[in-house]
């Protein structure tokens, strides 16, 4: 079974969980489950571990960055994932985005996702964006903080990290 079988077959399985363990309060509104649930993907899946990261059935670790590690250094494998965890809050109209990409040795995997700290409207959360390393090199890849209808403004906020990618 190829790759993206498996991910489609493990996205349906998880939809199907959620709608099992999904139920109505006394005022209307959906419960989601509080717990975890763990997926096991299908046999002869391949799955690699990171110390820095967890799995994934992609064959590469996941990598997972903060703003702690601004300005520093990471080595990568191609195929491996580096997820970029940001604080930020686009109520306000900032946003976090690739300022240029070595897309020979990086590609950026769908948009950056967003994650409120609290159901307040306006909080502030967690901006996630995602990669996969395509190629063997090194690239310094640079994330800004600002809003995108500013033009002619310098971002609030700079994110940099030198990647080291090996085969």
């Amino acid at each position: 079974m190829n790759r993206m079988a498996v991910a489609s077959l493990c996205l349906i399985y998880l939809l199907l969980l959620a709608a099992c363990h999904v139920s109505k309060s006394e005022n209307g509104k959906v419960n989601l489950p509080s717990q975890s649930i763990a997926i096991t993907p299908p046999e002869n899946t391949p799955i690699s571990e990171s110390p820095l990261g967890g799995a994934t059935m992609t064959g590469g670790a996941v990598v997972n960055l903060t703003e702690e590690e601004n300005g520093g250094k990471v080595s990568l494998i191609v195929n491996d994932t580096l997820q970029i965890q940001l604080v930020g809050n686009p109520t306000t109209g900032f946003t976090w985005d690739v300022e240029n990409l070595d897309t020979g040795h990086l590609e950026q995997i769908g948009t950056p996702l967003f994650k409120p700290d609290n159901n307040l409207t306006g909080a502030s959360g967690q901006f996630t964006l995602t990669f996969k390393a395509l190629g063997a090199g090194v690239v310094v890849l640079r994330l800004i903080y600002h809003r995108a209808f500013e033009k002619n403004v310098p971002p609030q906020r700079i994110f940099e990290i030198t990647v080291n990618i090996q085969d």
